[in-house]
């Protein structure tokens, strides 16, 4: 049996605890209200091939941003890095791994090229291949 002062002080410690352990345990979420920086990890893994594009339209109130980047991985394949979302916000992250280079940038190739009909363009200081 627990005594009563040591549960009402787990109980305090715990939402604390969790807020502090939040980033160890999940390395791919920001706070919400941080500010979209690219990659999200402190150490990002080595990537071939990086592009950021942006959808800007104030009279719709539209501030979008969509970042792609390939990475390596130990085992000879290549992860396609996507992050998308509003301008200033924390965005949506997916990971999408592949057997080869060329399938993952023939997969962001293709991404590129429907971002670009739909209206994104590369960022200033972007590279002009995106």
């Amino acid at each position: 049996m627990v005594p009563d002062g040591l549960s009402r002080v787990r109980s305090s410690l715990l939402p604390s605890l969790r807020r502090r352990l939040a980033p160890l345990l999940h390395p791919l979420r920001r706070p919400r209200g941080e500010r979209p920086t690219g990659l999200p990890m402190t150490i990002p893994p080595p990537h071939t091939a990086a592009c950021r594009l942006e959808r800007i339209r104030p009279r719709d109130n539209t501030w979008r941003f969509y970042s792609l980047a390939l990475w390596g991985d130990l085992f000879g394949g290549c992860i396609l890095f996507r992050e998308w979302g509003r301008i200033g916000q924390a965005g949506t992250v997916r990971l999408t791994h592949f057997p080869d280079r060329p399938s993952a940038e023939r997969a962001l190739q293709k991404i590129v090229k429907t971002k670009i009909r739909r209206g994104y363009r590369p960022a200033a200081g972007e590279m002009p291949w995106c």
